[in-house]
């Protein structure tokens, strides 16, 4: 018997998170949902698995490979649009197999699988009349009218009904877990995490409390069962974490945050006194899986990664302030001078403007837009001067010291290819990339370049690398 797994009829990611994943990658108590499925296909008997991706192909083969450590042969296909199952098989029908084990959405847990005996075979359980998305299927039954749009296993059980294709349904005692969209993945991975026999990492604390090795956890914080906590977690004190909680590899919780039937994935920063309920969160991602809201977090002490270069940045983003703020200090004599003389000349010299910030997310689809910033500066021509105002935006967080350069919400919209817009990933600064090189008139297209690199690559040593150079410079006389 052959499996055929579709990773691709399910609702679609929001945008944010649908650029980095697919959704068959999202964990499942600790492994990716497809994996799941691939070893429950393998217990079933199945020794060929074909996986049909429409998204982040090169993801989903790293993570699987060609099924060596299953012990099966996995193969794969590419489906741009999934518009039922007949029309999904089309393109491997050739190389299926006479029986075929169907998986129309992920599916994870362990299967009752009986002799088809050529029949079709379908699966139901808790009393309910649906029966569920995974079922035996013969080769020969794929040219029944109407199975070329079918996308649940109740519309192929109708399709063969009215065809007159003899086929039947076995109870289960409690079915495996599937999931098609955000509110189901999270409700699967709850019903996973209450044990349905996936096997789950780590060891248990607790009745239905499983921690992974590396963790470091405040004796204080409470658990309510079941919670899994992968490996490499940090929690401090003041914490409620549960039930049907799953927290990633290497995320950090600090003291007074509450959790409760959500998933945190990998390397996540969750800062203190957050409440986080029912929810996908991802870094500075946050899914609210049964409204759908999308809340992309520019403040990364309330949401973030925890890599090490993230690490660096908020004490780079914290130093920059602390000089700013020191700058303005030292500075303010000039410019309460400078502000009485304006006064008594009339002439309005300090001004605001609006600039383009950085990428957020805007409404409840995940749509994103760029926010719009004031900046304060100085109507002069030093260019040193009339930047110094702009250290209270510094100070208060809105801009950096050192960043991409500052443009207009209307430039900012003309940015519209990935490339491009990899610079709104990182505050506007006084202090640009160019900035520590020779001056010359660099297009607009060579900033964006440089400003992709320095967001990839920022770092503690360059920013302040850059902000000696160039105060260097501009201080020099002309």
């Amino acid at each position: 018997m052959q499996a055929v797994i579709f990773c691709c009829n399910h609702a679609p990611l929001p945008e944010q998170l649908g650029r980095e994943m697919p959704f068959c990658l999202l964990p499942l108590a600790g492994k990716a949902l497809v994996e799941r499925a691939v070893e429950s296909a393998v217990e079933a008997g199945c020794k060929t698995v074909s996986v049909i991706l429409s998204d982040h192909p090169e993801q989903v083969e790293a993570l699987l490979g060609r099924g060596e450590k299953w012990g099966a042969t996995i193969r794969y296909a590419l489906l741009s649009d999934f518009s039922g199952l007949g029309n999904g098989l089309r393109t491997i029908r050739a190389s299926l197999d006479d029986e075929l084990l169907i998986f129309l959405t992920l599916t994870a847990g362990h299967l009752e699988m009986p002799s088809a005996q050529g029949e079709a075979v379908f699966f139901s359980y808790g009393h309910e009349a649906a029966c569920t998305d995974f079922f035996i299927l013969q080769k020969a039954q794929l040219d029944v009218p109407g199975l070329e749009h079918a996308e649940r296993g109740d519309e192929v059980r109708a399709a063969l009904r009215a065809a007159g294709v003899a086929y039947r349904t076995q109870e289960m005692d409690h079915g495996p877990v599937s999931a098609a969209d955000l509110p189901g993945y999270v409700r699967a991975h709850g019903q996973a995490l209450s044990g349905l026999g996936l096997p789950t990492p780590g060891l248990e604390s607790s009745p239905g409390v499983r921690i992974g090795h590396g963790c470091a956890i405040h004796p204080g914080v409470r658990f309510n069962a079941p919670v899994l906590v992968a490996e490499a977690c940090q929690i401090a004190a003041d914490v409620e974490i549960g039930p049907e909680v799953a927290l990633g590899k290497g995320c950090v919780v600090e003291r007074g945050v509450r959790i409760a039937g959500s998933v945190i994935m990998d390397n996540t920063y969750i800062g203190s006194r957050l409440t986080i309920e029912n929810a996908l969160v991802r870094k500075n991602l946050l899914v609210k899986c049964d409204t759908g809201t999308v809340l992309q977090l520019a403040d990364a002490f309330l949401l973030g990664g925890t890599e090490p270069v993230r690490r660096s940045n908020l004490v780079n983003d914290l130093l920059q302030r602390a000089l700013a703020g020191l700058a303005l200090l030292l500075c303010s004599p000039v410019l309460a001078l400078l502000y009485a003389s304006f006064r008594l000349t009339g002439r309005p010299r300090f001004a605001t403007r609006p600039v383009a910030g950085r990428v957020r997310s805007s409404d409840l689809s995940g749509t994103e837009e760029v926010e719009e910033l004031e900046q304060h500066y100085l109507a002069v021509d030093s260019l040193f001067w009339s930047r110094i105002p702009s250290l209270w935006d510094v100070v208060r967080g809105s801009m950096n010291l050192v960043g991409v350069e500052t443009i207009s919400p209307e430039q900012a919209q003309d940015l519209d290819e990935p490339w491009q817009r990899l610079r709104f990933q990182e505050k506007p600064g006084l202090i640009n990339p160019w900035h520590g090189l020779e001056p010359q008139d660099w297009d607009a297209d060579e900033k964006r370049v440089m400003e992709g690199y320095y967001t990839r690559s920022r770092s503690l040593k360059a920013d302040m690398g850059l902000l000696w150079a160039s105060l260097h410079r501009w201080l020099q006389p002309s």
